[in-house]
């Protein structure tokens, strides 16, 4: 328990140092995850759980952008050429897609008004072009993702390949989480791309490359 919270201790303090607040919860989120699986009484989780919110919260509110994003998701309108403006642009681009979308290709959005729009915002765009069905259908395969990631855990041949099955698992649906949260306006805006989707060279190798390794995980259940 010691190495795990050293390792993981370490690994959050560097990211710290970039500054990527929003990395370090996914790393801890998905600590948390692994501690889990490996049989710790829930008790104990939730107070880890609770204690790391609020270190999240005191980190967030004590940031001067962090708080401003923080305080946007609450009143985008508060700042609607500043920290709200991706929020805004978001909304507009999800709302013109309506039920089918606007087309492949046709988004308005991504020329210029929502910026990052390739990278982290992709689900506006995908919303909009392809509407509520094709967004729809990418939740869906996160969750098919969640769900047989989940399936592979519970049915690994031993206890690491357990382990690592849940923690790619919990990686790739805790990274979409906070990336599908922050573009529908419900999380602060934390720069993380979504998997599989975002364009992005590193990213998209390395995301890859551990579903690689949770598949040959799943090629040896029992």
């Amino acid at each position: 328990m010691k190495k795990f919270i050293l390792l993981v201790g370490t690994s959050a303090a560097l990211l710290m140092l970039e500054p990527d607040l929003g990395t370090t919860s996914i790393v801890a989120a998905i600590a948390i995850a692994i501690l889990f699986f490996s049989g710790f009484k829930i008790k104990i989780l939730a107070l880890i759980g609770s204690l790391g919110l609020a270190l999240l919260f005191l980190a967030s509110y004590t940031s001067g952008y962090r708080r401003k994003r923080l305080l946007g998701v609450l009143d985008p309108w508060q700042d609607p050429s500043g920290t709200g403006w991706q929020a805004l642009q978001s909304a507009v681009a999800i709302s013109q897609g309506g039920f089918t979308g606007l087309g492949l290709g046709e988004s308005r959005a991504k020329w210029g008004f929502l910026p990052f729009a390739h990278t982290d915002f992709i689900f506006a765009i995908v919303a909009e072009e392809l509407g509520f069905v094709g967004a729809c259908i990418v939740i869906l395969a996160f969750l098919s993702i969640g769900l047989a990631g989940l399936i592979t855990a519970f049915k690994a041949p031993d206890s690491f390949g357990q382990l690592l099955a849940a923690g790619i698992t919990a990686w790739i649906c805790i990274q979409a989480f906070v990336n599908l949260g922050a573009v529908l306006g419900l999380l602060p805006i934390t720069g993380v791309p979504l998997p599989f989707v975002s364009s992005g060279g590193s990213s998209l190798v390395v995301t890859m490359a551990a579903f690689g390794i949770l598949l040959n995980v799943a090629r040896q259940q029992q």
